[in-house]
């Protein structure tokens, strides 16, 4: 496994080149999903983030609270720019459930992610 900032911001300049999804977000996405760096939040566990899109103060909120949205990245694709996250998503039945929900972003769209660790260690 490389590092993240190996050779220059998120990638060498061979790496970014191939791609029309240019910046170290996507870069990042890129890596994460290909297994390439699996350190930036905890070693080879499935890894928890915010996302932060352009233009915005406040992670993003898919409740209608205001609450951040706790996503984990599934796939992305280098030559959409797409980045497939899945997040929990509670149900208004009875009783309340919780259901694991898609969420598509163009990584382009994205300024910045923070990491919240993995599953295992919130639950410590």
């Amino acid at each position: 496994m490389s590092s993240l900032f190996q050779d220059s911001c998120c990638g060498s300049d061979d790496q970014r080149n191939k791609t029309k999804c240019k910046g170290c977000i996507c870069e990042l996405l890129n890596q994460l999903a290909n297994q390439k760096v699996s350190d930036l939040c905890s070693l080879g566990e499935r890894q928890t983030f915010l996302i932060k899109q352009k233009g915005t103060s406040t992670p993003v909120s898919l409740d209608g609270t205001g609450t951040p949205t706790e996503f984990q990245l599934e796939r992305f694709d280098p030559e959409t720019c797409c980045a497939v996250f899945s997040f929990e998503e509670m149900t208004g039945g009875s009783p309340v459930r919780t259901e694991r929900r898609t969420f598509i972003e163009d990584c382009r769209s994205i300024a910045g992610i923070v990491c919240l660790g993995t599953d295992n260690d919130r639950s410590r």
